[in-house]
This record gives structure tokens, C-alpha cells and sequence, in this order.
């Protein structure tokens, strides 16, 4: 809707190529509903430079939505929480508050030098104290800032690349592994299979009990023993026995039989 209001009035928006393009950010009297404490700290941060300056006259109305507007600040790198953060490359805020400093009891005791590097926990008693009055800030975010984040931000996407390209190896390293696996599954299946075919039985007419085999040769079990068929030796023929006690006998009663006259 504020868009819309705006391309009425002929008013265009800024583009985000034209983002942190400011120097000078000026505001005054502009807290006045909850939800300005939230925005304002982000407006100052997405149009602020990194070495740039913002001032802001505010009217202390409700001291509990200002130090809001604080820790907003605070969020955005543009205000140190306490004494303990505050470094090299600090962004730093210089305060006044509208009283008389020699007669404020407050202003009196912290000194001239707490007016000068303000952070939010010496600024949450200030505005408290002087809650019903008013209090001019005066900020400035160090050069550098914006820098570091690009910086971190492109550590990340290197690392992150370094992964991705560590990923990819490793699962080229993987299949290439796998085909020689492959490769050797189904040379192991033409041996097997190679194997069954020298392996396969071949059955005597006449011979009794079982047979079974081995790799590469045969075991006949029964009436003569085991014998063991060397591997290559040429099967027997059909019909073609092999002739021991039991067999010898039953073809001498044959042929005396064939012998005997027909009646």
C-alpha cells in the first residue's frame, strides 16, 4: 500500500543497488508507535555507508519503547551492548540529553566522558532518568563493517563449494570402484557356470546306487565302489555298461538263457 501511495505521488523507490548509499541519515520526533522501534534500526542499517553518520532528536514519551529502539540498534551492529564489546571497529553513539548537566544528578555522576562512546546498557539509565524529556543521538558505524560481513559471507560460500567439490569426487571415486566389482561379478558367474557344465552327471544304464559330483569330475557310488571320472575322460556310450560281481553273473544267465531251445 505505501508503494502504491508512493508511484501516485510520482515518489519512486530506491533500488536495492542503491543500498548503505547514504552518509547522513537525519531524523527527529519519528518514535512514536511500537512498531517504529523495530523499523528504525533497520532503516539506519540498510541505507547507512559503512563509514557513514546518523542523527536522531527524540522526545523520551515512553522510555520502555525507546531503549526498545536501542536494543534494536544494538541487533544491527550500530550501538556496543556494554563496555565488554566495544572494539577497534565499533560503530560508536555520542548522546545529550535536554537538561542542565551541572544540575542533573544523573548526567552529573556518569560524566562528560560516558556522553562520548554510549552503550546500551549506560544508555537503558539515561533514558530512564530522563524519561518526560528529550535526548539527541549521535552515531557512527566504522568503516569496515560491511566489509567483514562480505568477507564472512564469502568464506561460507567457499566452504561450502569446497564441499560440493569434495562430494563430487567422492562419488566418482565410488562408481569408478564399482565397475571393476561389476566386472569381476560376472566373470565369477561365467566360471560358475562353467563349472556346472564340467560338473554335470551322466548316468550308467544299469549301474545301481546314486551318483554325485564333484568340480571337474564324477563319483558313482554303488555296486563297484566309488570311482572318480577324471575331468575330459569321454563318457560312455548309451547302453555300455560297466561290469562288476553282481553285473558279470546276471549276463552269464542272460546268454545261457538266449542258449536254452525254444518250445
Amino acid at each position: 500500500a505505501t508503494a502504491a501511495a508512493a508511484a501516485a505521488v510520482g515518489v519512486s523507490r530506491l533500488s536495492p543497488q542503491e543500498h548503505n548509499c547514504f552518509d547522513l541519515i537525519l531524523a527527529s520526533d519519528v518514535l512514536y508507535e511500537e512498531h517504529h522501534a523495530a523499523l528504525l534500526p533497520l532503516v539506519i542499517d540498510r541505507w547507512l555507508t559503512d563509514d557513514g553518520r546518523w542523527v536522531m532528536a527524540l522526545a523520551i514519551r515512553d522510555a520502555d519503547m525507546l531503549i526498545r529502539f536501542l536494543q534494536g540498534l544494538v541487533w544491527v551492529n550500530l550501538l556496543p551492548a556494554d563496555q565488554g564489546s566495544i572494539r577497534e571497529d565499533s560503530s560508536t553513539v555520542h548522546w545529550e540529553a535536554v537538561c542542565d548537566a551541572s544540575s542533573c544528578e544523573c548526567c552529573s555522576r556518569l560524566g562528560a566522558a560516558a556522553r562520548e562512546e554510549a552503550t546500551f546498557e549506560l544508555l537503558q539509565e539515561v533514558v530512564t532518568f530522563h524519561e518526560g524529556g528529550a535526548i539527541l543521538f549521535e552515531g557512527r558505524r566504522r568503516r569496515g563493517r560491511k566489509e567483514e560481513e562480505k568477507q564472512l559471507q564469502q568464506q561460507q560460500q567457499q566452504q561450502q563449494q569446497q564441499q560440493q567439490q569434495q562430494q563430487q569426487e567422492e562419488q566418482c571415486q565410488h562408481h569408478l570402484l564399482q565397475k571393476p566389482e561389476e566386472g569381476d561379478g560376472d566373470a565369477d558367474q561365467a566360471a560358475a557356470e562353467e563349472v556346472g557344465k564340467n560338473s554335470e552327471v551322466e548316468k550308467v544304464p544299469g549301474m545301481e546306487g546314486e551318483s554325485r559330483t564333484t568340480a571337474g569330475a564324477e563319483v558313482l557310488e554303488g555296486d563297484l565302489g566309488d570311482r572318480r571320472i577324471p575331468e575330459g575322460e569321454a563318457p560312455m556310450g548309451d547302453g555300455e555298461e560297466i561290469l562288476g560281481p553282481k553285473s558279470s553273473q546276471k549276463k552269464a544267465e542272460q546268454a545261457n538263457h538266449a542258449k536254452l531251445p525254444q518250445s
